[in-house]
């Protein structure tokens, strides 16, 4: 199949794509779409209690990510409740923590992450902790110690949500385990998706692994058929494809290297990052590079707005050829700029 005019490098999807097995385990089951799917697809759950070591019961799926964060909050939050999210992160936290009526208490990054010290005073009287970890947009992760200095800090019935989408790429030593908290007993919730190392993101697979009162608890306000027939199928299959996983894993990891080493060798500041994307800081001059990238048929993702810092570009892993393609049309924009 040929390469699209258009890469893009905007979503921190996959560019390799889902493994052959998924797509085939997905056709499958397109036959069989005049059925409606199982409410929590007994395959795909089994095979995730597995995979973290815990039981069928502390398992929940959802329509991504996104939506099982929206479930956490209209189970965990009522109106006047505290969560308690980074500055800048993902907006999905405070838009469901809107949602419910709750008052949504940020805190700003230090270097792109967590400033343990505010944080233990921030989440005192918290019902919800929000802990992007590595966090989007700066692909920084929360270190371990300090995540159990603020799941300790906790109200007392407090809960910590790891969101978790981007640890698949974390390779820093002593970055926070949520699994680790969790089988500890601790008030925590985990959340994962197939979105980023399995790219199934359009068939919109996410997960949470909790305690089982806390996956009951969910169960009770989650929509009759939260997943889809072909989702779920494929997520089973991309699970057993260890080869396609490694795979997906090493590219963005050269990748990401790539792209940073070209960064620095261009003088652009960036977050150092744990995830499938780069953070850099253009300035004023961001408009001009995200407009030569999109002239050499690259999308990226500006920071500005909604996401808190302006100035400052997201550029999502691609092929060798995509990362090269980028920073040479990033350094033609820059010269640009600087005459």
């Amino acid at each position: 199949m040929p390469e699209p005019t258009v890469i893009d490098l905007s979503q921190n999807t996959s560019v390799l794509g889902p493994s052959q097995s998924a797509v085939d385990a997905a056709a499958r089951e397109v036959t069989r779409a005049n059925a409606y799917p199982e409410r929590q697809y007994r395959p795909l759950v089994t095979a995730l209690a597995r995979l973290h070591e815990v039981g069928v019961d502390q398992i929940v799926l959802g329509n991504g990510a996104q939506h099982v964060l929206r479930v956490i909050a209209q189970t965990f939050l009522a109106p006047g409740d505290v969560a308690v999210g980074l500055t800048p992160t993902y907006p999905g936290y405070k838009n469901a923590t809107g949602v419910m009526r709750a008052v949504y208490r940020s805190v700003p990054a230090v270097a792109g992450g967590y400033d343990e010290a505010v944080w233990i005073h921030a989440v005192g009287d918290a019902r919800v902790a929000w802990l992007c970890t590595p966090n989007n947009p700066t692909g920084r992760p929360l270190a371990h110690d300090a995540a159990t200095r603020i799941v300790d800090a906790l109200a007392v019935r407090g809960i910590a949500v790891f969101d978790e989408t981007y640890r698949d790429f974390a390779d820093e030593p002593g970055s926070a385990d949520g699994l680790a908290f969790l089988h500890a007993g601790r008030p925590v919730i985990v959340v994962h998706t197939f979105s980023k190392l399995y790219g199934l993101a359009g068939l919109r697979v996410g997960y949470a692994v909790a305690r089982p009162q806390d996956i009951a608890a969910m169960l009770e306000r989650l929509d009759a058929f939260p997943v889809n027939r072909a989702g779920p199928a494929a997520a089973v299959a991309a699970l057993e494809d260890a080869r396609h996983q490694a795979e997906s894993r090493r590219l963005v990891l050269d990748g990401r290297r790539q792209l940073q080493d070209g960064l620095s060798r261009l003088g652009i500041e960036y977050f150092p990052s744990q995830t499938n994307f780069v953070t850099a800081h253009f300035g004023d001059a961001a408009e001009r590079v995200m407009l030569e990238l999109k002239r050499a048929g690259y999308l990226v993702r500006s920071m500005g707005g909604s996401w808190g810092l302006p100035g400052w570009v997201r550029i999502t892993v691609g092929f060798d050829r995509h990362n090269a393609a980028v920073l040479h049309a990033i350094e033609g924009s820059l010269h640009g700029t600087r005459a």
